[in-house]
């Protein structure tokens, strides 16, 4: 089972539920490249990061480190943070206080095995919310895969001189 096994398997079953807005591996200043941001009828904010090993999720720590300081402070703008994986590589005990763990079987069962706490109470603003995204999604078009602000850091202003449409 890889990534993109359990990433389908999570939103199908997100969807049925009522989380009926999702993006996939969005970057952005707010959300740190997340497998999956799911955003439901009321606003609440769900993010999903999927690992596929031990190794997948202890690396995730020092990568994101900057964004695991601002989920433990309740300082990053989500109401619901949880890891994926497949059944076994991680256990409850060391997923961190502000998250969930979501394992799924071999059958393909989706079993929440740590429920995530509610990390913030706030409606995230639809507007917001979306532009947000829409920013993120047309730096990702102009700037091969990166942030504006990443793009500008690696010296590659060139490339990014295209003519509007």
């Amino acid at each position: 089972m890889n990534s993109d096994d359990i990433k389908n398997k999570i939103s199908l079953k997100m969807f049925s539920t009522g989380w009926k807005i999702q993006i996939d591996e969005t970057k952005n200043s707010n959300y740190q490249n997340p497998d999956l941001l799911l955003i439901n009828a009321a606003g609440k904010v769900s993010e999903i990061e999927i690992k596929i090993s031990r190794s997948d999720f202890q690396k995730e720590f020092k990568e994101k480190k900057h964004k695991h300081e601002r989920l433990d402070k309740n300082k990053y703008p989500v109401n619901y943070f949880y890891y994926a994986c497949p059944r076994g590589p991680l256990n409850e005990e060391e997923i961190p206080k502000y998250a969930g763990l979501i394992e799924i079987s071999q059958r393909g069962a989706i079993i929440i095995t740590k429920r995530a706490p509610l990390l913030s109470k706030k409606r995230f603003d639809d507007f917001q919310l979306i532009r947000s995204i829409a920013i993120s999604l047309t730096e990702r078009r102009l700037f091969n895969g990166k942030s504006y602000q990443t793009f500008k850091k690696q010296g590659n202003r060139n490339a990014a001189k295209k003519k509007p449409i």
